[in-house]
């Protein structure tokens, strides 16, 4: 294990906020990645329309028919992506002030 994984499995027994955020990290990664595999639905089924949460649909559907768990999972991704690209430009941004 590198001494930088070290440190951060240190940190996280130390500090249970920062455990539980990397968790839910985590857990957005996971179901963000694998988001197409997970959602048993596409994002609309006329047949349920306001219907509420169940083992059909987890979450439930809204007044239109959209499944609400898989609008979340493909919510998640959008916003992964929107934050990535937000990062690498203010990296940009930041090391060209800098240099």
């Amino acid at each position: 294990m590198s001494r930088f994984l070290r440190w951060c499995a240190c940190f996280l027994r130390g500090h249970r906020p920062a455990a539980v955020g990397a968790g839910l990290l985590a857990i957005v990664l996971a179901a963000a990645l694998v988001g197409p595999w997970l959602v048993p639905y596409g994002p609309m089924d006329a047949w349920a329309m306001s219907a509420p949460p169940g083992p059909a649909h987890w979450l439930g559907t809204d007044s239109q028919g959209y499944d609400l768990l898989t609008r979340v999972i493909y919510g998640a991704r959008t916003t992964l992506r929107i934050a990535v690209l937000a990062t690498l430009l203010a990296m940009v941004i930041g090391t060209a002030c800098g240099a």
